[in-house]
């Protein structure tokens, strides 16, 4: 075991030992006239409606609210589950789906959670 383990030592030194030259990689710069899309309008998030708000204290909010005023994003996609909200599905038992029927109800924790994430 001894006379295994001294070379691999030895070898694994040398290899270690061994310096890397340094590549010169040239800077990337961008001038202004190498716009490529004008139309940026700042960064944005997806922020998602939590589904189990009750484990969701008051230090929790604060940190949530907390990372947005940090990041100040010009655009949030905000990300639900329709099944949450909707009460009612009637699709007539028919291929028509222009005579499909929804009922929404946003009277519940994740309705007053989408309430406050949208009013923030």
């Amino acid at each position: 075991m001894k006379r295994r383990l001294l070379p691999l030592l030895l070898m694994t030194g040398i290899l270690c030992s061994c310096t890397m030259q340094e590549e010169n990689i040239p800077a990337i710069r961008f001038a202004d006239s190498d716009l490529v899309q004008s139309s940026f309008g700042g960064l944005g998030v997806e922020w998602g409606v939590y589904e189990d708000t009750d484990k969701l204290d008051e230090a929790s909010w604060n940190r949530v609210y907390g990372n947005m005023e940090l990041l100040d994003p010009q655009m949030v996609r905000l990300m639900v589950n329709y099944d949450w909200f909707v009460d009612n599905f009637d699709d007539k038992n028919d291929e028509d789906k222009s005579n499909d029927t929804w009922t929404y109800n946003f009277a519940n924790k994740w309705g007053q959670n989408l309430f406050d994430l949208l009013t923030y």
